[in-house]
């Protein structure tokens, strides 16, 4: 073997290694997607129950979406990005919130 035939499969042995942490950076970020896609799936849910209640309540559709408007130009006009951690069940929860998504609790600030 010459010494280009080695440096070849150097080349070929790296490009592997490569795409081995290729491959599992791919696998990871997959398993961050699933996750996502739950907690998506479930904050959907926990919606959809809440604005069912509200409508059983007596809140009209045109009332809850007008709130809901409101709510997301709020949250258009501030940066979005801050973030407190729930004393009761450690979860991140935006700082313009009153109580905590997960656990219901009322949050500090």
């Amino acid at each position: 073997m010459n010494l280009y035939d080695l440096f070849q499969n150097f080349k070929i042995s790296r490009a592997h290694g490569e795409a081995r942490n290729a491959k599992t950076r791919a696998e990871g970020i997959a398993v961050d997607v699933r996750l996502l896609e739950k907690k998506v799936e479930k904050l959907s849910h926990l919606c959809q129950a809440m604005w069912e209640i509200m409508e059983e309540d007596g809140c009209s559709s045109a009332r809850l979406k007008a709130k809901l408007a409101e709510v997301e130009k709020k949250s258009q006009t501030t940066s979005g990005k801050a973030t407190v951690v729930c004393d009761e069940c450690g979860q991140k929860v935006s700082a313009r919130a009153i109580s905590c998504f997960n656990c219901g609790a009322k949050l500090n600030g």
